[in-house]
This record gives structure tokens, C-alpha cells and sequence, in this order.
């Protein structure tokens, strides 16, 4: 059986060069990408679509699956002045503009020497900004919307 991928360790990186069209695995592979430090949490990435489901009126029933849904995530990390994956996602959610910009979540299960990590990509767009509110004992967040309009797409492990 495989060793389980556990959350501690993993990271998400955005491309900070708008990204207009679809891309490949390979293309979004050869992007380069900025880390976003300190996150609290690493986004959900998904693909959905509405499943659709009617009865006709002669009894059978039909279903079919209809437009896609929208797969909204938020991003949230701990405050760091000096971090320019914050900045750039501070700078896309304040621009609340539709342009599409590559993401990628790094998993934490390389083995040093021997495989790359596992990649999920997507093309996303953000919109929207808030600065946390904080109390005494509280560690300052930030948090964007992303919206994915394209992907995910996993690149599993490879061999180094």
C-alpha cells in the first residue's frame, strides 16, 4: 500500500504572467511560478457540472450532465510582508479582473532523489480581498476568491 499525502509540507505557487488560453500539462509545466508563503490552508481545486435529471411524462426518466458549475476556492494565509506570492494575489483579487493565471498545488510526497512531487494545476481567476479582522491572540490572515476555469490537471510523481 502507498504512504498516504498528509497536508504539512505542501504548496501553492501562482504564475504571476496572465495565462488568456487553455493550457496542456506540459505547458503549464514549463511556467514559472512564485510561492505563496505561510498559507493557512491549501486551496480546493475542482471540476463540476450540474447533473441534470427530469421525468417525461411517460415515466422514463433522463439525465444527462448540463453546464459546468462554478468551483470557487479561498485562499487564506498568515500575514508576511516580505512574501511576493501575497503581494501578487493581494494585487489579482484588488484588480477583480477576469484574467486567467496559472496555480499549482506542490504535495508533499517527492522522495528526495528519486521522484519529483505530484503537481495539480489550474487556471484560475480572482477576485475580491479581505484583511482579517484580529484580536489580542490572534495572527493576522489575508484571503482572495479564486474562481478555476481551467483544470485541475495532475501530473503524478516522476523519476529524477
Amino acid at each position: 500500500m502507498a504512504d498516504k499525502t498528509f497536508g504539512r509540507g505542501q504548496a501553492f505557487e501562482v504564475c504571476t504572467t496572465a495565462q488568456t488560453d487553455d493550457l496542456d500539462s506540459a505547458e503549464f509545466e514549463a511556467l514559472t511560478y512564485t510561492p505563496v508563503c505561510c498559507l493557512q490552508e491549501t486551496p480546493e481545486l475542482s471540476s463540476a457540472a450540474n447533473i441534470i435529471s427530469e421525468n417525461c411524462i411517460s415515466g422514463e426518466r433522463i439525465r444527462g450532465v448540463g453546464a459546468d458549475e462554478d468551483s470557487d476556492f479561498e485562499v487564506t494565509w498568515f500575514y508576511d510582508e516580505d512574501c511576493a506570492g501575497q503581494d501578487a494575489l493581494r494585487g489579482f483579487g484588488l484588480a477583480k479582473a477576469s484574467t486567467g493565471y496559472a496555480v499549482r498545488k506542490v504535495y508533499a510526497d517527492a522522495v528526495a532523489g528519486v521522484t519529483t512531487p505530484t503537481y495539480v494545476y489550474a487556471r484560475v481567476i480572482f477576485s475580491g480581498y479581505t484583511d482579517s479582522g484580529i484580536g489580542i491572540d490572534d495572527v493576522q490572515t489575508q484571503m482572495v476568491m479564486g474562481s478555476v476555469i481551467q483544470g485541475p490537471v495532475t501530473v503524478k510523481p516522476e523519476a529524477v
